[in-house]
């Protein structure tokens, strides 16, 4: 029985040469631009040549339709899917994307069911029968025929732009599968027992093991997230330190002191126009009347395993608001607070996009976008004195409030025109070439918080006035 589909689809190349090398410019100009809907087309999407990309997957059936499941990372920025499977090759299409757990569903573009034939022979996971408690520790698995066990459960990045915290299984790497040929299985599925317990999405080269997303992960995108069109999910950012203090029974039990406020703000159940922060040294000990264990987790009944606040507010978002109980500081005192909040998608709030840089802004000669989460991961700032370095520590803003960021100069095209000589364009094009990440603070004396807000300055005015922010970098040499 076939328990793993091969999936190949045409990629759009988004072109990150410049951030692969400095030194090379206008790597747009010879880019495929789309323009989008919007009103002024200064607003572009950039794609360069398309590539075949393969990737790994399996087929689950739901309410009787039969649907493919592979990994998020890919396909994104894919499209013309298909799959063979009996000989018989089958186009897909996008039906769901989850990028917190690094999941996409395809459906198939010719209705198949349950008792298709060229399904035979293949393995069909039921969603309604998933089973989503994590076997033991050292249970033995096996991945694509090939044998392994669980070493651990963990919590780590997806990896994806969101950098979402997640919960992983952790298994080891088969022996007869190479190092070199184990991101070929990313997508694959693993069983324990012919039961389905995840997905692969992720290897550790460092410790030479496999990361496994749970099956919990699958089951509540089919359960809770497509019904309810639900995109990205919600949850609450406790960033502080662990610690112990005594509550009403004299007891000792474990809490949270949260070590440095963020702007992030929830709303409060039943409070119209009313928000509530975390502030520093605030101390928050109980969530939904569940208390921490001794490694500042909370017990999951629906995986028996204890998880962190921020993953159970995550698995649990089918509730609408959480039950918050703490100290809060307030003028040298702790005054006690017992609050119900609604948790928030942590994507508004982050300084960066998570998007790339697929939409720009062109203003002669000048390639602005947003600063975003590739970027960072490609671009290394080495200025212990930056204030970026702040903003990558803490990247929560107000809300829907973004870096921009100069991104590339049409230099072939400036060498052409008389406003090579301007002195202020000389140094802009002189901190270009010499390793520097360019932020673009204000336009015009205002501040921008959006490439919608920069496009709408620098339209209204045929001279604008540009406040630049350089900040000392070294570039990465990776390969996207």
């Amino acid at each position: 029985m076939n328990t793993t589909i091969e999936i190949i689809s045409k990629k759009k190349n988004i072109p990150f040469d410049f951030w692969k090398n400095p030194k090379v410019s206008s790597m747009y100009e010879n880019s495929i631009i789309h323009f989008d809907n919007l009103d002024n087309s200064l607003i572009q999407e950039i794609y360069q040549n398309d590539s075949t990309f393969l990737s790994s997957g399996y087929l689950v059936s739901y309410r009787g339709n039969i649907y493919a499941v592979t990994c998020y990372h890919g396909i994104k920025n894919c499209y013309e899917f298909s799959t063979t499977l009996n000989k018989t090759t089958l186009n897909l299409k996008v039906y769901f994307e989850c990028v917190d757990f690094d999941i996409a569903i395809l459906a198939f573009e010719k209705d198949i069911n349950e008792t298709s034939e060229v399904i035979k022979n293949y393995n069909i996971i039921d969603i309604f029968t998933i089973s989503t408690e994590i076997p033991e520790l050292n249970s033995k698995i096996k991945l694509n025929s090939m044998k392994s066990k669980i070493l651990n459960y963990v919590e780590g990045q997806n990896g994806n732009e969101l950098f979402t915290t997640i919960p992983q299984i952790t298994i080891e790497r088969p022996s007869e599968l190479k190092t070199s040929k184990v991101f070929g299985v990313s997508g694959s599925p693993c069983f324990f027992k012919k039961t389905y317990i995840g997905q692969v999405f992720s290897y550790n080269m460092v410790k030479d093991v496999i990361n496994v997303i749970p099956s919990y992960c699958l089951k509540y995108v089919f359960m809770f997230m497509i019904p309810n069109k639900i995109t990205n999910l919600k949850t609450i950012l406790l960033d502080g330190d662990l610690c112990k203090i005594k509550e009403d029974s004299e007891k000792l039990i474990s809490a949270y002191k949260i070590n440095k406020s963020n702007q992030i703000d929830y709303n409060i159940f039943d409070k119209e126009d009313k928000h509530f922060s975390f502030k520093k040294n605030s101390i928050i000990y109980e969530i939904d009347k569940l208390e921490f264990n001794n490694e500042g987790k909370i017990y999951f009944k629906d995986m028996n395993i204890y998880v962190s606040p921020y993953v159970y507010v995550l698995l649990n978002n089918h509730k609408t608001y959480f039950e918050i109980k703490g100290y809060e500081f307030t003028g040298g005192n702790y005054d006690k607070f017992d609050i119900i909040i609604e948790p928030t998608n942590l994507i508004n709030n982050m300084i960066f996009t998570i998007n790339g840089h697929k939409k720009i802004v062109i203003y002669k000669n000048m390639v602005f976008a947003e600063l975003s989460r590739e970027m960072i991961e490609l671009v290394k700032v080495i200025n212990k004195d930056s204030s970026i370095r702040e903003k990558l520590e803490n990247p929560y803003t107000k809300r829907n409030s973004k870096q921009i960021v100069l991104i590339d100069i049409f230099k072939n095209k400036l060498n052409s025109e008389k406003n090579t000589n301007d002195s202020n364009l000389k140094k802009l094009m002189k901190h270009y070439s010499t390793n520097n990440l360019i932020f673009v603070n204000k336009v015009n004396k205002k501040g921008i918080d959006t490439l919608e807000e920069l496009m709408e300055n620098i339209s209204k005015s045929a001279e604008n006035n540009f406040t630049f922010e350089v900040k000392k970098a070294t570039y990465k040499n990776l390969d996207y």
